[in-house]
Order: structure tokens, then C-alpha cells, then sequence
């Protein structure tokens, strides 16, 4: 059952069915799945859970205050610094996440300490009531011998896989494969898959690494998705009847009417036909989709917005609320690195010259991208606080679903959800 903070079922898990509460520990490349700052969240296309929770549905809620993950980090320092904070933090949370171990044994750590302190970080996360998920010790480096770290790395990796069988609170999931690179026998990392350290993840190893945690928890019942998606075409914000609802100035929520754009929104790019297309219901019913055929390098994407005359009125969002923007895209026949990625931004009336707030999901931090295989992704942006009204100008809220490639590119993405909505509706 989805429950709460502190294991209390809420109205608002009844009603619109908040996603389970995930955390993240460990190290740099934990700390991958949630980058933040004054003006910007993303959930970046070089993180690991993100790609799978792309494909997954977002079972998983993690916001900037569920990542505990610090670079540079030792499972020693986890342990003082990071766990009492997580348990300090009294979340209620379905799984914490995490990645450590290559720091140690690249530090000379004895793989016995590094083992005692996993059981006591697994142990603090099952007494919270929380499963501990460990993706283990990923290849790394690219020398021509097989380094003492690296079967260190090897043997906890083993024991990982060992110690999840025996406690029900634990799972082992091996992303390694993802990253390995088997022309050589020395556990070294395919450089196109990692950064320029030969360490961290980049956008295809990611996404090769998410598709391995897709199929452990697609292989265990889990099915996508878990977020909320518009169900009629009435699904439109009331401040006092459907504060859940969809949030633009003329929702649309089955993206009905037009020829290009659906009604009330709209479209750009080069070298890309929007369209309309259709998806049909089990029960014969007819939805319509906004479709972008590429041909070429694409700069492209779909729009809407909430504006305000001045600051928001009562009627609209207001200071302190939680924003987010989702979608449904399909992909089919994309040959090149194209990214489909959402934003959402808020401008607090400061104007073009002003300090916007920005959330992105998918958004690309390197400059190499895998190929997106053919299949159903689902995109959520980290949420951003509306703020008060700077009383400079107008307010205003818009979010996009960005359609960018450096390579040539043919295909088609085709939209089935777009949509603006308030996190904290109680």
C-alpha cells in the first residue's frame, strides 16, 4: 500500500496517488539522480535510477531533499554522516538507493571494513522500514592490468549478490554489465559509456544501466506507470473542487483539436512535422497525440503556459505551492542521439532580466547520447516551490517537452500526455 510520512495513509495517496517516497545515498554516482541549485533541478539523463524510472513510470518520488549522496564519499563516511540524516529526516520511504564502494578500495579500504560498514548502512535503512538497493561496484579505469581495487570491487560485488538473497530488505541489482568493457579481462569501463575519469556514468551508460533496473523490478511486478496521468478531458485545475488538476490557462488535458499543435498550445523546430495523431482505448475510444516526424537536426518542442496579470490570484496557483510538469512520449525508429526532455519554469514577475526557476527531466549533461530504443517513456520534472510575487511584472509558468539532436535524425515522438500540476493539493 502507498503510505505517507511515518506509515500514515493520506487522502491525498487515496485520491491521486502520490508515488512511492525513494531516497538516494552513497557516493558521486548516486548523487548523479537528483542535481540541484538556487535556480535549477534536473533530473539528469546521465543518472542511473532516473533512466529506469523514465521507463518505469516514476514508482518512485525522490525531490531534492531525498538525496543524501555527497561525491568523494566512503562507505565509512556514509555511515557517520549521511545515515543519521536520512533517519533523522523521519520520511516514510519504499527504497533507498544507493552506490558506494569504489571510492574505498580505490583509498586502500580493506574489503572486510567495507563489508561490516554495508551491513550496518543496510541495517539503519531496514530498521527504518525501507529496503536498501545497492546497484554494486561499477567497472571503472582503463589500464592494461587487473588492479587490487577492482577485485576488491569484484569480491564486494560477490557478497552483494550473496548477502541480498539471505535479508528480504535487501536487493543487489548488477548494473555493472552496462558499463564493462569485454575486449579486455581487466575490469575496465567502456570509455564511450563513462565520463572523461573513466568512472561516472554518462547518458548511454546510463540508460543501459536504467534499462537493467527496469527489468528487476519489471521482472518482480512492478509495472509502469505509477504518476497520475489526465483520464477526461474535464481534468482541469479548481482551486476548490480539483486543486490536482492540470494548471495551464486553457487546459487541454487529452491534447484535443488543431491541426499541428493541440488547442491552446504550441509547436516549433526545424527539420520536424508536427502533426495529429491518434491512440485508441481498449474500449474503442479515440485520444488524440501530437506527433513530431524528424528529418534532421532538431531544435523542437511543444508549449504551453499559466500567465498572470501582476501576481497569481486566488483562483490560480499561489506562493508555497509545489509545481511539476509530466508526459507520455512514444518513440519509434529514432537512429540518432536525439533527447526528448521536459522542462518546466517559473518566473516570479522579475522579467527576462530576472532569476527564473527551472526543473528538468531528461535533460542531457554531456554531449554524447544513446539511441533511444522504440518504446513508452514517462517524464517528470523534480518539483519547484512557486515564490513570492517580485510585484515587477507578471507572473507566469511554462513548461516545455524540448526535442534536441546533434545528429541527423528520422523517427517519430509522439506525445500522448502533456501536462502542468500541483504536487501539494492538500
Amino acid at each position: 500500500a502507498v503510505t505517507g510520512p511515518n506509515g500514515v495513509r493520506t487522502i491525498n495517496d487515496v485520491l491521486f496517488e502520490v508515488p512511492r517516497k525513494g531516497a538516494v545515498l552513497g557516493d558521486s554516482i548516486a548523487a548523479l539522480c537528483l542535481t540541484y541549485s538556487a535556480t535549477a533541478s534536473k533530473y539528469s539523463a546521465n543518472s542511473w535510477l532516473n533512466q529506469a524510472q523514465f521507463k518505469l513510470g516514476f514508482p518512485w518520488d525522490i525531490q531534492a531533499a531525498d538525496n543524501f549522496a555527497i561525491a568523494g564519499t566512503t562507505s565509512a563516511v556514509i555511515l557517520s554522516d549521511q545515515v543519521p540524516l536520512f533517519v533523522a529526516s523521519g520520511v516514510r520511504y519504499e527504497r533507498v538507493f544507493m552506490s558506494f564502494g569504489t571510492n574505498d578500495f580505490n583509498a586502500g579500504e580493506t574489503l572486510a571494513n567495507v563489508i561490516s560498514n554495508a551491513k550496518q548502512i543496510f541495517a539503519a535503512i531496514n530498521n527504518t522500514g525501507a529496503i536498501a538497493v545497492h546497484i554494486g561496484v561499477l567497472p571503472r579505469g582503463s589500464g592494461a592490468s587487473m588492479t587490487t581495487p577492482k577485485k576488491k570491487a569484484l569480491g564486494f560485488n560477490a557478497w552483494l549478490a550473496r548477502y541480498a538473497t539471505e535479508n528480504a530488505g535487501i536487493e543487489y541489482i548488477p548494473c555493472g554489465q552496462a558499463l564493462a568493457d569485454n575486449s579486455t579481462a581487466f575490469g575496465n569501463a567502456i570509455t564511450g559509456f563513462v565520463d572523461g575519469s573513466i568512472l561516472h556514468p554518462i547518458d548511454p551508460g546510463a540508460y543501459w544501466m536504467g534499462k537493467i533496473i527496469y527489468d528487476f523490478y519489471i521482472n518482480r511486478g512492478y509495472s509502469a506507470p505509477t504518476l497520475r496521468f489526465a483520464d477526461s478531458a474535464a481534468d482541469f485545475y479548481d482551486a476548490t473542487y480539483n486543486p490536482g488538476g492540470i494548471l495551464f490557462t486553457n487546459p487541454n488535458p487529452l491534447l484535443i483539436g488543431g491541426t499541428t499543435a493541440p488547442t491552446g498550445m504550441s509547436t516549433a523546430g526545424s527539420n520536424v512535422t508536427w502533426s495529429k495523431g491518434t491512440n485508441t482505448l481498449d474500449n474503442g475510444q479515440v485520444e488524440a497525440t501530437a506527433k513530431a516526424t524528424m528529418a534532421g537536426v532538431q531544435n523542437a518542442y511543444l508549449y504551453d503556459d499559466i500567465l498572470a496579470t501582476g501576481a497569481w490570484d486566488t483562483e490560480n496557483i499561489a506562493e508555497g505551492d509545489d509545481i511539476y510538469a509530466q508526459a507520455i512520449i512514444k518513440c519509434t525508429g529514432l537512429v540518432s542521439d536525439t533527447l526528448p526532455f521536459l522542462q518546466v519554469t517559473e518566473n516570479n514577475g522579475t522579467g527576462g532580466g530576472g532569476v527564473l526557476q527551472n526543473a528538468y527531466c531528461n535533460d542531457a549533461t554531456s554531449g554524447t547520447r544513446p539511441t533511444i530504443p522504440d518504446g513508452t517513456y514517462y517524464l517528470r520534472t523534480p518539483n519547484i516551490t512557486v515564490r513570492p510575487y517580485s510585484g515587477a511584472g507578471n507572473a507566469s509558468v511554462f513548461a516545455k517537452l524540448n526535442i534536441v539532436s546533434t545528429g541527423a535524425e528520422t523517427g517519430v515522438i509522439e506525445i500522448l500526455r502533456f501536462e502542468l500540476r500541483k504536487a501539494n493539493i492538500i
